[in-house]
C-alpha cells in the first residue's frame, strides 16, 4: 500500500509518499520506504487534485461517507491508477458508543453508525459504532494480516467477512458480530453484555474469543 502525506507548502504541496505492507502481521513488519516531492494543484475539504514529477492524485468527497474522499492515484512504478481514500488527520467521527443507554450518539444524542471505508479502519484502528456491513476486513489478504486493539464498540459487522485473518485485543463491547463471516481466523477482545456473536465464540468474564 502507498500511503501519502499532504502537507501546504508556501503556494505549493510537499507530498510524503511511503510505500510498505498494506497490514500488520503477527510475524516481524518490514518498515516502509519513503521519499518526498513537491505537488501543485487544489486540496480543499470536498476536492484533491494534485500532479508531481511522478504522478498524480484526484480525490472528491463521498457522499455517504462524511468526512472522506474517494479517488485515484496514478504513480511511477504502477501499471494502472491505484484506489484512494482521503481524510483530514484531525477527522473526528459523529457518533460513540454510549454503554449507559447502549447505543451510538452523537453530540445531540440523537443515534446513528458512522459510515467509514475499511481502508481508514485499517490505518486507524478506529471502528467506534461503524456500520461495516458487507465490509471485507481482511481486504482479501489471505497472509493472516493482524487486526489488533481496534476499537469495534457499538459497530454492527453483519456479513462483514474476516478470513486468514484475526482481531486481537480489540474492543467489542456492544458489537454485534452475530452475523460475522469468518474462517481460518480469530477474534478475541473485551466485551459486554450487549455484545452479540456466533455460537462458535466463548465468553470468560469480559473476555470472547472466537475462532472458526
Amino acid at each position: 500500500a502507498y500511503r501519502l502525506r499532504i502537507t501546504p507548502d508556501d503556494d505549493d504541496f510537499t507530498l510524503n509518499v511511503a510505500y510498505g505492507s498494506s497490514h500488520r502481521y503477527e510475524r516481524d513488519n518490514a518498515d516502509d520506504e519513503e521519499y518526498q516531492t513537491t505537488a501543485t494543484g487544489t486540496v480543499e475539504s470536498n476536492n484533491v487534485s494534485l500532479t508531481f514529477d511522478d504522478g498524480e492524485l484526484n480525490a472528491t468527497a463521498a457522499e455517504d461517507m462524511p468526512g472522506f474522499l474517494i479517488g485515484s492515484a496514478d504513480l511511477a512504478g504502477l501499471e494502472e491508477a491505484w484506489a484512494l481514500v482521503c481524510w483530514p488527520p484531525e477527522l473526528e467521527m459523529a457518533f460513540h458508543y454510549a454503554p449507559e443507554t447502549v447505543e451510538c450518539l452523537n453530540e445531540l444524542e440523537e443515534t446513528g453508525l458512522n459510515r467509514i471505508p475499511v481502508p481508514y479502519l485499517r490505518e486507524t484502528g478506529n471502528g467506534e459504532c461503524a456500520d461495516l456491513t458487507d465490509a471485507d476486513l481482511s481486504e482479501s489478504n489471505l497472509g493472516y494480516p493482524l487486526l489488533a486493539h481496534f476499537d469495534f464498540r457499538g459497530a454492527i459487522l453483519t456479513n462483514a467477512s474476516l478470513y486468514f485473518a484475526n482481531i486481537r485485543e480489540s474492543r467489542l463491547e456492544g458489537t454485534n458480530l452475530r452475523e460475522l463471516q469468518f474462517g481460518y481466523a480469530e477474534v478475541e477482545g473485551t466485551v459486554d453484555d450487549f455484545t452479540t456473536y456466533p455460537d462458535s465464540c466463548s465468553r470468560d468474564g469480559d473476555q470472547l474469543t472466537c475462532r472458526q
